[in-house]
């Protein structure tokens, strides 16, 4: 009997739930403890009903993730005046509980003022600026913006929920907060030191918005659960000075990174896989076009340098497999490869890599 891979580019509901809970207990595990560490006052403890509290593996808080980090960072910093504020901040969330949702679903709003939210907001610009040379602006959006883009998003949910089922288990465990900006350069933000949340930008008025959130919504829970899945199994073993190329992104990379964006592209051909067989429609066909050509050079780039574990290599098989079914659907007896198309999100042209490779076996 052949045991179920315990970290897969096929989702499901109990990996993403062991996952989920893996990733929540070191976390919160940790912060018991700076905070044991840090406090002598007794009631700074409360922490530990976090621990004790089932319901809060299951409801990720990214503000307890932005505070531990912040903690963790003062702590190190032998800051004492900041490590003795968040200890009063974590006290009064640990006093509090976890917070519930009266609606289904993910809480969508506009970016707000909050810590933890202006913390991740500044941090991307940072590292936008860093990777792309560009400084992002990531803008608040007005009430009536956030009513427009929250249908459009539910309608995105119910497309993953009806044609990839286990990714929307996975978007259930792992996706608690979105919040919607206006702005330039970063698209989709998601970061360990705010899990449970992820940032979403507007689409561009030429974009089909429903599919742009379908494809940014798998791609950022992907993120989340490769993050928390790495904490049952490194996967990489590459040193993060070795730089590599990204199948999405113009800058070299550590393999880390071209593996997560390899992952996350597998888990979107299969989403657009599925939408073309069932709608047959020639924009979802130019989307999986241009995210095949993606997965494919991720690929490549691993197979030429990544140093996997046993679970990683595992992993690039189900790449090669998720390729190779993408590759044999019917739709591409009718698609004109030779056209010319815009990248799906607009704002440019895209690699046309994927031409050659869907005529072609592929030598990997």
């Amino acid at each position: 009997m052949q045991l179920p891979s315990l970290v897969s580019a096929y989702p499901s509901k109990e990996r993403a739930e062991l996952a989920r809970r893996s990733f929540y207990f070191k976390m919160i595990s940790s912060l018991a403890y700076l905070v044991s560490i840090a406090s002598r006052d007794d009631q700074n403890t409360n922490i530990l009903s976090l621990v004790r509290n089932p319901v809060s593996a299951t409801t990720l808080n990214p503000r307890i993730f932005y505070l531990h980090d912040t903690l963790l960072s003062a702590m190190r910093a032998q800051d004492v005046e900041t490590a003795r504020k968040v200890l009063r901040t974590i006290n009064e969330v640990a006093t509090q509980g976890i917070e519930k949702s009266a609606n289904p679903g993910p809480e969508i709003l506009t970016i707000d003022e909050t810590d933890w939210e202006q913390f991740i907001v500044n941090n991307s610009k940072i590292l936008g600026e860093e990777y792309f040379k560009e400084r992002p602006i990531i803008d608040p959006v007005s009430e009536e913006t956030v009513r427009q883009q929250k249908q459009v998003i539910t309608g995105a949910i119910k497309v993953i929920a009806d044609n990839f089922p286990g990714m929307h288990d996975e978007l259930k465990a792992f996706l608690n907060k979105i919040r919607i900006f206006e702005g330039t350069v970063t698209m989709g933000i998601t970061d360990v030191r705010m899990f449970g949340c992820m940032l979403i930008r507007t689409p561009r008025k030429e974009v089909n918005a429903q599919l742009y959130y379908a494809e940014h919504l798998t791609h950022e829970i992907s993120h989340m659960y490769l993050n928390a899945a790495m904490s049952l199994d490194p996967v990489i073993l590459n040193d993060r000075s070795e730089l590599f190329t990204s199948p999405i992104r113009p800058d070299p990379r550590p393999m880390l990174g071209v593996f997560h964006a390899t992952f996350v592209t597998a888990r979107i051909v299969q989403l657009f896989s599925a939408l073309a067989n069932s709608s047959g429609d020639d924009e979802t066909g130019v989307y999986l076009y241009q995210q095949l050509d993606e997965l494919q050079a991720g690929i490549e780039e691993i197979a030429r340098g990544a140093k996997l574990t046993p679970v990683g290599m595992t992993l690039l098989a189900e790449f090669r497999e998720i390729a190779k079914n993408a590759e044999e659907l019917s739709l591409w007896s009718s698609f004109d490869e030779t056209g010319s198309y815009e990248h799906r999100f607009g704002g440019g042209a895209c690699f046309k890599r994927a031409r050659d490779r869907l005529s072609a076996p592929s030598t990997l």
